[in-house]
């Protein structure tokens, strides 16, 4: 997955908080997902139309993690939000 560059399903909608967190919303199903500073990084990248190693070298230039610690995080996460239809996973 580590070539592909996942997009935001058309009707989510992300909220940006102070304190770096966030939140989505699927205006489909009225479903809405609070994000921690971590995973609101990731969704606005993914906003941005990043793949995912630009994502995850941005893991690893904010936090101290390793390459696969910040890979696994940007998989699953990608993953959880793939499976409830919040984005489109294209290779």
């Amino acid at each position: 997955m580590t070539s592909s560059t996942p997009m935001p399903m058309k009707d989510v909608v992300f909220t940006d908080f102070d304190d770096g967190e966030g939140m989505i919303v699927d205006l489909t199903t009225k479903q809405y997902y609070r994000l921690n500073e971590t995973a609101a990084l990731i969704w606005r990248n993914l906003e941005n139309g990043k793949a995912i190693n630009d994502i995850v070298d941005e893991m690893q230039s904010r936090y101290e993690v390793s390459r696969e610690q910040a890979l696994a995080s940007v998989d699953k996460l990608v993953s959880k939000l793939a499976t409830r239809n919040l984005v489109k996973v294209s290779t």
